[in-house]
């Protein structure tokens, strides 16, 4: 029998205050869904850096709006997802 796929989502605001939640979240779907010790504090570094990237980088000073992470679980594989409305990044335009 295969087990259960283990999926988490939630929002948060695009403020830097809320990458304790972030963490929080992440460490917790982690834990819960498995992941060896050995790769998730790296998979917990990658998610915090990506989101705190689009905080930081993506969006005009003020402009208010949400980010949407969701990881899933299961014996095979991770997959997180984070949405945003943010500024796209273009590779090109860094020198």
């Amino acid at each position: 029998m295969e087990q259960a796929i283990l999926v988490r989502s939630f929002s948060i605001p695009n403020e830097t205050r809320e990458l304790h939640t972030v963490r929080t979240f992440a460490t917790e779907a982690v834990q819960n869904g498995g992941v060896p010790k050995a790769y998730a504090n790296g998979i917990l570094l990658a998610i915090d850096e990506a989101v705190a990237n689009i905080i930081t980088h993506a969006y005009q000073e003020g402009r208010k709006d949400l980010i949407e992470i969701t990881i899933e679980v299961d014996p095979h594989r991770l997959l997180v997802v984070i949405r945003d409305s943010g500024t796209r990044f273009d590779p090109k335009t860094v020198t």
